[in-house]
């Protein structure tokens, strides 16, 4: 999600008022706003600036907008809805208390989102992204190039969908919970006593499931799926190593080139593997 899209997204997160504000400057402000002429956030000016080197950046209780440009910088949110651009550097981001905008740029950052309503999109390195949350509000995580890792911890017992192929997050069961985004992530660690749907997509794409219940579909790709100790449903793809293994519950089960659900299979090295028929339907419509 780039360009003007993404200059939406920013519109609808900061506000009009606050977008006046950062462009329409006047007197002692100006010529800050002038020597940061080159310093901008998705063409938003910003008001902190880290430097070449590597930097730690606090940010304050209002709205900011952070560029942290070169060196391996740490940056730390805080209050209201900030937006940062982490820069060039193998950078370490926390968001804040608001809902924030985070873009990873170069370099391969870590960013560790702990409030709902944040949006994060990586950049051509290899990213990890560690959201923890409770709250209701959509959230946005999109990968990009790179070897990207998502660790989702989310809180309390409701079905959660994290559906890559559909591009789609919803933390909760719908209408009281909004879609959010995901996609671009080649592992994702799901984390919670949830019921979990995951759906990847044609791309190599892995996931692994710590508490809960596992229903996913890899539709393609050699995927990698890792369950917890409940009672696991696992719907491999086409590739010649869909499911790697099914590491769950007596009830697991699991289609994949080793067996069939009569079939007890044990790969080197991990627990038995169960193989389910493929007129199962796509593990998404769970939630509904």
């Amino acid at each position: 999600m780039r360009g003007r899209a993404m200059l939406a997204a920013v519109a609808a997160l900061l506000g009009l008022a606050v977008l006046a504000t950062f462009f329409g400057v006047s007197g002692r402000e100006r010529g800050a706003q002038l020597a940061a002429a080159d310093n901008t956030c998705q063409g938003l000016s910003a008001t902190i600036i880290g430097t070449d080197r590597a930097d730690t950046i606090e940010g304050t209780a209002g709205i900011d907008v952070i560029v942290g440009r070169g060196g391996n910088d740490t940056i730390r949110a805080y209050g209201d809805n900030d937006v940062i651009c982490g820069g060039a550097g193998d950078d370490k981001i926390f968001t804040g208390d608001g809902a924030d905008l985070v873009f990873g740029d170069l370099g391969n950052d870590w960013v560790t989102s702990v409030a709902g309503g944040d949006q994060v999109y990586g950049g051509p390195g290899d990213e990890t992204v560690d959201l923890t949350t409770s709250s209701d509000a959509p959230v946005t995580l999109i990968g990009d190039e790179g070897l990207d890792l998502l660790t989702l911890t989310i809180t309390g017992t409701e079905p959660v969908l994290v559906d890559q192929a559909e591009q789609q997050l919803i933390l909760g069961p719908e209408p009281d919970h909004a879609p959010g985004g995901i996609s671009g992530w080649e592992l994702v660690w799901l984390k919670g006593d949830h019921a979990w749907t995951y759906v990847g997509t044609d791309a190599p794409d892995s996931v692994i499931a710590i508490g809960g219940h596992l229903s996913a579909s890899t539709y393609g790709g050699n995927d990698v799926v890792s369950a917890g100790g409940g009672d696991d449903i696992v719907n491999g793809g086409d590739g010649r190593r869909d499911v790697a293994a099914v590491i769950g519950g007596a009830n697991a089960c699991a289609e994949t080139e080793w067996g069939d659900c009569e079939q007890t299979v044990t790969p080197p090295g991990v627990r038995p593997v169960l193989r389910q028929p493929r007129s199962w339907p796509r593990a998404a419509s769970t939630l509904s």
